[in-house]
């Protein structure tokens, strides 16, 4: 029993020490994130790609629209995506496509 609760604020400690720092970001937006990064996993495989490619790629682009992208424009893409309104999608993120593609794995 003294084990149990020995690991379970051992646990518990972990967890506090961490979180995140920094402003919240909302559920939607890390959804739409994960789900560029999911597409960009799944293009790769379905395109043979080595899986240390697809991850240094991948990583990459997420990387870039982490660095290049305001929140707004985080919330402008996401909106867009969610209405299924891929030209208000690609207004947001087009001005960093040459970035993203520099990310290799073509």
């Amino acid at each position: 029993m003294k084990r149990l609760l020995l690991t379970f604020a051992v646990l518990s400690s972990t967890n506090a020490v961490a979180a995140p720092k920094g402003p919240m970001i909302p559920r939607e937006i890390l959804d739409y994130r994960l789900s560029i990064e999911m597409s960009c996993r799944d293009s790769g495989s379905r395109r043979g790609l080595a899986l240390d490619v697809i991850e240094k790629r991948c990583t990459c682009v997420v990387g870039v629209l982490d660095t290049k992208l305001s929140p707004s424009d985080w919330r402008r893409a996401q909106a867009a995506n969610a209405a299924r309104k891929p030209g208000q999608e690609g207004e947001v993120l087009k001005p960093h496509m040459a970035d993203m593609k520099a990310c290799g794995g073509q």
